[in-house]
């Protein structure tokens, strides 16, 4: 399992107590799993998921930060499911050197 993350090359110095029990709840599953793989890559805003050679998703949608608001404006974010097995696997070849 490979997690990406990082907006900034720099890294945030006054992250908020909720980001940073994420980032040290997955750091300790990094270390109990060896092929768990957690990397800052920094600049980054891209948002993909990919499942095994089954599928990539790959959009703007903040998945697990944007929690939407009935009261507010419809935001317009977009995401492509792709299921060929040579483009997913060619993505994830393109992510997973960034791990390295």
């Amino acid at each position: 399992m490979y997690i990406g993350y990082g907006i900034n090359e720099i890294p945030t110095s006054n992250a908020k107590p909720i980001d940073q029990a994420a980032k040290d709840n997955l750091l300790a599953l990094s270390r109990r799993y060896p092929h768990f793989r957690l990397a800052r890559l920094g600049n980054t805003h891209a948002k993909v998921l990919i499942k095994d050679s089954e599928y990539a998703v790959v959009g703007s949608f903040n998945w697990l930060s944007f929690k939407g608001d009935p009261a507010k404006k419809l935001r317009d974010e977009q995401s492509i499911k792709i299921q060929r097995r040579d483009l997913v696997d060619s993505k994830f070849e393109e992510l997973r050197l960034r791990f390295t």
